[in-house]
């Protein structure tokens, strides 16, 4: 069953940023500022997994950025 989306965005950098739904952070990336995004993970356990499907897949990304989160998706609420 799909989850809805509900709204929240964070850019973390030219080339990725991120959104949730009830279930799980969503990692989204997109080739140039052109593209669409599209994901590329879906997380619902640690931040640090997050920073590495990031780095897996070539995207640039501030890590302070990042670090806004609580470090685990149970304690998010956007």
């Amino acid at each position: 069953m799909a989850q809805k989306d509900n709204g929240w965005r964070l850019r973390l950098g030219p080339n990725a940023r991120m959104r949730s739904d009830s279930m799980q952070w969503i990692v989204q990336r997109r080739k140039d500022a052109n593209s669409g995004w599209y994901d590329i993970g879906y997380v619902c356990s640690k931040r640090d997994i997050v920073a590495r499907v990031l780095r897996e897949n070539g995207c640039e990304f501030d890590r302070a950025a990042l670090e806004t989160l609580p470090e685990q998706f149970k304690d998010f609420a956007p």
